[in-house]
């Protein structure tokens, strides 16, 4: 989840606040303050934003924290970052020096340092309103500016011009488009300014949904939340209830997509996927001894990515717990489980989102770092594996009952085909329906949480049992 904020200098020796309430589905979840402050010398921006969300009648609370200093002239010097989201606790300080960005990222007690070359067209807060003021007042045509990106660590270049969309037109006279253009990807994307603040708008997501933000008085930023039940949000109601036995052998699903487009679906031999128009009839089957064989994974799946850090020494210790030279993948796997859920507890933790090396310090989380955790260690067993996520039918991170909810489980390669094993349930059945094959982070996780708000459970039905020379 990242917010980027932005905002323009105060006058000298003065201070100014501007205040908004932040909302999901109208309803208001928090506030954000940005304080505006100059003492002759620099140029000081505060950020705060709070939001107050709901999981499992919990009360869990989102926080972000941004500080720059600036030169009057717009000069970068130094920067503070932090977002605390449940017990997960992120920062960053950076400062400028001898034409580098150097700084200190950290997460719990793990601290890793970095040095980024920063050209001379880095700015903050400060220097990007004064640069967007000479768009703005037709000085220059385009811009180029080098952006820092806290939660990242890194440093990017863009072009901006204040060329309109044709036809485009905002509620808010204060807000303008500006066109922006990545000089490393080529990629482009459409900023929000706002004039009489100064400052670019971008919007955060949670869970993947977009919080809207409204300038409003002190008062009405303040005021009392209706917060929302993010794993709620979430679920959909199944047609009828699902046994035990049903859960175990074959389940058949019809799913469509409330706004009327396409759903295309994964295919494994797991679950199989016929579509039928804008419909699709989803078989999963939950332990088939299926024939068919699925294409060699690449070697990526064995590799350590920054939110499966299959390459941490705790996590290659950990998955060499208890193993034995000649146990079979299922039974390293079986293992490898119950270390996964042994380290991490019984607390859950859903509005973090931790890597597999944090959830290990952490030692709590909900499915998405069960899943991160467990596909660290198969890929430290060199065992081909990636993450999925999709719907399962109730769990510990649902709350139970007839219906289904957002869940991550890890898939590994065994004897010609994709296998599942889930931390979090315990166990794989009938009741996982794959949308996604993703990369464990969370803009992957996002994404599927926006095509669960859309995702609509027709029918479902159990299916007989296979014999031994039916395919599923």
């Amino acid at each position: 989840m990242l917010l980027l904020v932005d905002a323009a200098a105060a006058e000298s020796a003065s201070e100014v606040s501007h205040w908004e309430h932040l909302s999901l589905d109208g309803r208001k979840v928090g506030h954000s303050e940005l304080r505006l402050r100059s003492d002759g010398d620099h140029h000081y921006r505060d950020y705060r934003a709070e939001l107050q969300l709901i999981d499992q009648e919990h009360s869990e609370r989102l926080q972000i924290e941004l500080w720059e200093v600036e030169s009057l002239g717009g000069d970068p010097i130094k920067l503070r970052w932090q977002i605390s989201a449940g017990r997960r606790i992120e920062k960053v300080n950076a400062w400028l020096k001898d034409g580098h960005l150097r700084g200190v990222h950290q997460i719990g007690t793990r601290r890793q340092p970095f040095d980024l070359p920063a050209s001379a067209e880095l700015v903050f807060g400060e220097g990007l309103a004064l640069r967007v003021g000479e768009l703005l007042s037709g000085q220059q045509q385009t811009v180029t500016i080098a952006w820092f990106q806290p939660a990242r660590r890194v440093i990017s270049r863009w072009q901006l011009s204040s060329r309109l969309l044709s036809g485009e037109a905002h509620a808010d006279p204060d807000l303008v488009s500006l066109q922006a253009r990545n000089l490393d990807s080529g990629r482009e994307q459409l900023w929000q300014w706002h004039r009489r603040s100064r400052r670019l708008l971008t919007p955060m997501q949670i869970a993947g949904q977009a919080v809207s933000m409204t300038a409003v008085s002190r008062d009405q930023a303040l005021a009392a939340n209706d917060p929302v039940d993010i794993v709620q949000d979430l679920t959909l109601s199944s047609p009828f209830r699902i046994s035990e036995r049903a859960l175990g052998g074959r389940i058949r699903y019809l799913l469509q997509r409330r706004d009327g487009l396409p759903l295309g679906l994964p295919e494994g031999a797991e679950q199989q996927v016929v579509v039928r128009g804008k419909r699709s009839v989803v078989t999963v089957c939950a332990a088939c001894s299926s024939q068919t064989r699925e294409p060699e994974p690449s070697e990526s799946y064995r590799q350590a990515t920054r939110w499966i850090e299959s390459d941490e020494r705790q996590i290659r210790r950990l998955a060499g717990r208890g193993a034995r030279r000649d146990e079979s993948r299922d039974r390293t796997m079986r293992r490898l489980v119950r270390l996964v859920q042994k380290q991490l507890g019984e607390s859950v933790d859903y509005l973090g989102y931790a890597s597999a090396a944090e959830a290990i310090e952490q030692r709590s989380g909900d499915c998405t770092e069960y899943a991160l955790l467990l596909a660290a260690l198969a890929r430290a067993r060199q065992i081909p594996a990636r993450v999925v996520a999709g719907i399962a039918y109730a769990s510990r991170f649902t709350g139970g009952g007839p219906e289904f909810g957002p869940h991550m489980w890890v898939q590994v390669w065994d004897q010609g085909r994709w296998r599942s094993y889930d931390a979090g349930f315990g166990r794989f059945d009938a009741g996982h329906i794959v949308l996604a094959h993703g990369d464990g982070s969370p803009q992957a996780y996002a994404e599927v949480a926006a095509l669960i708000r859309q995702l609509e459970i027709v029918d479902a039905g159990q299916l007989p049992e296979l014999t031994s020379t039916q395919q599923p």
